[in-house]
């Protein structure tokens, strides 16, 4: 049986690959568009496919998440697991940001902030350039990730 720390570590995991897939479905949209089309029509039809919903078949319409929303669900998701994560090695006796994991833990948590911006702007004006952000920002995070250790 899976322990607390495992699941919500799993979850966390699940979340993370859910969110860097969606950034780089539109980072693969922008380039493919950015390439086959002007500017105006590009940022037309990202716009066109900011309002899709997923899943695209299999549930009523009125079931289904637009795009946005959903990367909504996978931030939501991995700032939950994320906290109660970082609430079981509390607690910090020299202070949450300090020493090694909490430096990169710093880093970590102001590019998740940066990515929440971003989101929230690509959801009311997706464009070629915050896509290409977005997915960076979604990248440096799995890879500071990386450093996480305890």
């Amino acid at each position: 049986m899976l322990s607390a720390y495992s699941m919500e570590a799993f979850l966390h995991l699940v979340a993370g690959v859910l969110l860097v897939g969606q950034c780089l479905f539109w980072v693969v949209m922008a380039v493919a568009l950015g390439r086959e089309t002007g500017a105006q029509e590009s940022v037309r039809l990202l716009e066109t496919i900011n309002r899709g919903a997923w899943p695209p078949v299999g549930v009523p319409r009125a079931l289904r998440l637009s795009l946005p929303v959903l990367g909504w669900c996978f931030l939501l998701a991995l700032g939950a697991t994320g906290g109660l994560l970082v609430a079981r090695h509390a607690p910090f006796p020299d202070g949450l940001f300090a020493g090694h994991f909490g430096h990169v833990l710093a880093a970590k948590m102001a590019l998740f902030c940066l990515l929440l911006v971003g989101h929230a702007i690509a959801t009311f004006r997706p464009r070629r350039g915050i896509a290409f952000v977005n997915g960076a920002l979604a990248l440096l995070i799995v890879g500071v990730s990386a450093l996480l250790r305890h």
